[in-house]
């Protein structure tokens, strides 16, 4: 389990989590680099306490945006709380954009929602799991469990190859944990449990 920061930042994040009834939880390690999978996505508070969270916990995750969508200061903004710019190249599409990305930062810690959307569908994208594969870091388990009223980082999985054996770990890691908006959640499951063409 990590060691809680004590900067003023993490101590003002974990007020605001304790006043709100909530807490930051890490019970892994985190390496210097990873996909963090962000479980469950079904409403925008999300989000936002996840980066909370990850701010109480001395942690700094970063996600995805564009980056000829946001410029000026609206991108140094977004730079500020964590957002990654991915700048594709050709044809090159979001999972190798983001491979890049890992090859040009000592530390890494980036998180996706497998859902990619706060909507229910039918199955996760698999893009978090070709990033991983391609990039030879592991899986961390984040969460916004509701039922517990806890936010961080709850496991962890060096990915295998065994498509079915690696989503059996991580639905066991999520056992016991609650969305929002139950009617909204996305089965934790890849089409037909291998990586597919919808990566992006």
């Amino acid at each position: 389990m990590t060691t809680l920061s004590r900067s003023p930042g993490a101590l003002l994040c974990r007020l605001l989590l304790a006043v709100i009834g909530w807490k930051a939880v890490c019970t892994v390690d985190p390496p210097r680099k990873a996909v963090i999978i962000a479980v469950p996505h079904t409403s925008n508070w999300d989000g936002f306490l996840m980066l909370v969270a990850a701010k109480a916990l001395g942690l700094r995750i970063r996600w995805a945006f564009k980056a000829d969508a946001a410029k000026g200061v609206v991108g140094w903004l977004l730079g500020k709380v964590g957002a990654l710019p991915i700048r594709r190249e050709g044809n090159q599409g979001v999972v190798e954009a983001l491979v890049a990305e890992f090859g040009k930062h000592d530390d890494l810690l980036y998180a996706i929602a497998p859902s990619g959307t706060r909507k229910k569908t039918e199955n996760w994208r698999s893009g978090f799991y070709h990033l991983a594969r391609a990039t030879g870091v592991p899986v961390l388990f984040g969460t916004v469990d509701y039922a517990g009223k806890r936010s961080g980082l709850i496991g962890i999985r060096e990915l295998t190859g065994d498509v079915a054996a690696d989503m059996d770990a991580i639905r066991a890691g999520y056992a016991g944990t609650a969305p929002k908006f139950p009617a909204k959640l996305t089965p934790m499951r890849l089409r037909d449990e291998t990586p597919t063409a919808d990566a992006d």
